[in-house]
This record gives C-alpha cells, structure tokens and sequence, in this order.
C-alpha cells in the first residue's frame, strides 16, 4: 500500500474542494471576521488549491507514466465526445428556431 493510491488522493482532493468551499462561502458572508479568522481562511483556501492541483497533476503523471498512449488517445476518449454533443446541440436550437421562426439563424462552429 502506498499514500498516493487513487482511492487516498480522491479522498484528499474531496477535502480541499470542501475547504476552498468553506473559504468562499466564509469569505462570501463575512463567518468569523469578527474574531479575525478571515486571514485563516483565506489561506486555508489558498493552501487547499495548492494541494488539489499538486494532487491532480501527481495523478496525470502516474497516468502518463503507467499508459504509453495516454496522450493520442486524449482527444478521441474526452475532446471529440463533448465536440459532438455540442455540434448537436447548436444542429437542435438551428431547428427549433427555424420551426418556430425566430430571427435568423446564425450558426458559428
């Protein structure tokens, strides 16, 4: 067993998310300035994002470093899937707007 197991560093991550969310909404609302806690907050919040990417990037690296074809392969596994949901969405609003005859359609891919 190792520290930086997958299941260890997502609990980790999750636990900076939720302390850069106590920084905002602290922040946000003014909790604890009062009694001069927003300068711990505040890096609290700092250090927590600090930790998040150092965490994620450690993850793509082991990533990297364990698949050979991680990079080639990005695009076709996580950019082209979001790539066609978008063009159909934008085909989808073409159509309803041209159904329904609201304005012009002005389509920009």
């Amino acid at each position: 067993m190792t520290y930086l197991e997958k299941q260890n560093t997502d609990c980790l991550k999750g636990i900076c998310a939720m302390a850069v969310v106590v920084s905002h909404l602290c922040s946000q609302t003014g909790i604890g300035s009062s009694q001069g806690l927003g300068a711990i907050y505040t890096a609290l919040g700092y250090l927590a994002v600090s930790v998040f990417f150092a965490l994620s990037g450690y993850g793509l690296a082991f990533s990297y470093n364990r698949t050979g074809g991680y990079l080639s392969s990005f695009i076709k596994v996580r950019v082209l899937p979001i790539y066609v949901l978008y063009c159909t969405a934008i085909l989808i609003y073409a159509v309803l707007k041209w159904f329904f005859g609201i304005g012009s359609i002005r389509l920009q891919i």
